[in-house]
């Protein structure tokens, strides 16, 4: 939705994990560059693709639950071959 709140039209892509979890603490801090964990190796990438996905406009959705593992969630908004957003 943009500021309008108008649906734009988007690509979404999901990868999920059949881990333990990630704790409150973790989640909290996992897109901070060199976060230690013991649970994963945050480091840079989660840092990049954050800024990557907010800088084009995009969303980033993390959800980790216990004995099920963690599914993060990333949406783009679709653009014409200009640049333009696709209304």
């Amino acid at each position: 939705m943009n500021g309008r709140g108008v649906h734009l039209p988007k690509v979404e892509s999901q990868v999920t994990d059949t881990g333990s979890r990630m704790t409150q603490e973790t989640q909290s801090h996992m897109f901070e560059p060199f976060f230690p964990t013991k649970e994963m190796n945050v480091r840079l990438g989660l840092t990049a693709v954050y800024g990557i996905v907010k800088q084009s406009a995009g969303q980033v959705d993390v959800v980790s639950r216990p004995g099920k593992g963690t599914v993060v969630r990333v949406a783009l908004p679709l653009v014409r071959e200009d640049g333009r957003l696709l209304h």
